[in-house]
């Protein structure tokens, strides 16, 4: 089974040079995007796409504790990992307009 680390990574391989994200942080690696969705983890990374720091969440993970000793990230808009299962095609232009609906809006991607 392919982790969500090693989809992400093929795909930022297969991007041209101008939308390649950086990778992620070390605590995804070797989790399958399931995983991470019940793991309950909480990931600051900064996207190269959106140009801006996002928090990408587990489903059940407590962003509320999380952000407590985080104040500098409570500004950073959250995708959970249900969210992320839905914007692994969406491709650079697709995610800049999930994104700033996300912010103009509120609320989760749900298609």
């Amino acid at each position: 089974m392919t982790t969500a680390l090693e989809q992400l990574r093929a795909r930022r391989a297969a991007a041209p040079p101008a939308v390649r994200a950086g990778p992620l942080a070390g605590t995804a690696a070797g989790l399958t995007l399931a995983a991470f969705a019940g793991s309950g983890r909480v990931l600051a990374v900064h996207s190269d796409v959106l140009g801006e720091p996002v928090l990408l969440a587990g489903d059940g993970a407590d962003l509320g504790l999380w952000l407590l000793t985080r104040p500098e990230r409570r500004g950073c808009l959250v995708y959970r990992a249900r969210e992320l299962a839905l914007l692994l095609d969406a491709g650079p232009d697709g995610l800049r307009r999930v994104h700033e609906a996300k912010r103009l809006f509120g609320g989760e991607v749900v298609a």
